[in-house]
């Protein structure tokens, strides 16, 4: 009989309502690890105040009342010890699905570093961003776990070559019917993006510029991000800009839509791709590694000349559909984690 193991989950990424990947991803992988036998979850989370949606979410969450900031200015300078009856029962393993600073502890500890952002692209970041990861660095929150899981081989071959890590993937869910938000146009082109830079939005603008009677959507922006860099950009009318959209919306924009435009720069693993991939629509892929990694079909542009060429065939109906190279669910995803968590603990008790 395969003994039980109990994990604790920090769901700090929860905390704030805003849809994120990291939000998707811890949402979805608890959810996964739950369903699987000889697991037991503890679910927690550090902060100054209640946050009611997660009680609403989850009632059995523990609350540790601590402040988070104060708790990361002092981490700084020193980590702190786990506090004496900061759970329970003592979990075999602590999981933060998040890169944040953590508790000095004698339980094993894994956390999920989702891409390499702050290293590669830290002026697409505001500045407070740009501080936060310059005070913990990715090296230095490495230094502190015990593995390392990663949502692509991209991901995973940037990272220091002597700690224990996993690639995972990710999965997509989608539930529902779908709906488009109100005075959204019946013919567009979709963009997915926060006012994020490195997802290259000035290439959206310059093709509707170029194609002022056709119709763009461009969903999940928000006029003041804390995340990110403030570049300023200048919309064009053909573009119609939604903030937060719910999930319904999200399924009903790309059900509709002629074409997903993914022009980053670098992901970690890009889920609205995958999303788009399983309600059949087409998907025009810049050319970096991870979706080379991830997709194939033949849709991929390196600069924006070969995005007109494919926005142009978009509008005739003649992209090809995005193939997935693996079969990524959040049941896999959780399965392959957890043989690592069991791996961690294993080495841990040695």
């Amino acid at each position: 009989m395969i003994p039980t193991v109990v994990i604790a989950v920090d769901c700090r990424p929860l905390i704030d309502k805003r849809i994120s990947g990291v939000s998707s991803y811890t949402k979805n992988m608890i959810e996964a690890l739950s369903k699987l036998d000889a697991v037991s979850l503890v679910l927690f989370y550090q902060n100054g105040q209640k946050s009611e949606h997660l009680h609403e979410y989850y009632p059995k969450i523990k609350w540790i009342k601590k402040s988070s900031m104060f708790f990361h200015l002092r981490s700084w300078v020193k980590r702190e010890k786990l506090p004496k009856n900061y759970f329970e029962k003592k979990p075999d393993l602590i999981w933060i699905p998040d890169r944040r600073p953590f508790y000095k502890t004698c339980i094993p500890v894994v956390m999920t570093i989702h891409d390499m952002v702050p290293k590669l692209y830290p002026n697409t970041l505001s500045l407070k961003s740009r501080l936060w990861h310059k005070l913990f660095s990715t090296k230095k929150l490495i230094e502190q776990v015990n593995g390392v899981l990663t949502p692509s081989f991209t991901v995973e071959q940037e990272l220091p070559r002597s700690v224990p890590r996993r690639v995972t993937y990710e999965g997509a869910v989608l539930k529902g019917k779908g709906e488009l938000p109100k005075g959204c146009p019946k013919k567009y082109s979709l963009f997915l993006s926060p006012s994020d830079p490195r997802k290259r939005p000035e290439w959206l603008i310059r093709l509707a510029k170029e194609f002022p009677k056709d119709a763009f959507v461009w969903a999940g922006l928000k006029e003041k991000d804390p995340r990110f860099s403030k570049k300023k950009l200048k919309l064009t009318p053909n573009i119609h800009c939604y903030g937060e959209i719910t999930e319904n919306e999200n399924i009903g924009l790309m059900r509709q839509a002629q074409c997903l435009f993914a022009l980053s720069r670098y992901e970690g693993f890009d889920l609205p791709v995958l999303e788009a991939l399983r309600l059949k629509c087409p998907v025009i892929l810049s050319d970096i590694s991870v979706h080379r990694e991830l997709y194939k079909g033949l849709n991929f542009v390196a600069n924006f000349e070969d995005l007109r060429s494919e926005y142009l065939r978009s509008r005739h109906q003649k992209l090809n559909l995005a193939k997935a190279r693996g079969d990524y669910t959040w049941d896999n995803a959780a399965k392959m984690s957890l043989l690592f968590f069991r791996r961690i603990i294993q080495d841990k008790n040695r």
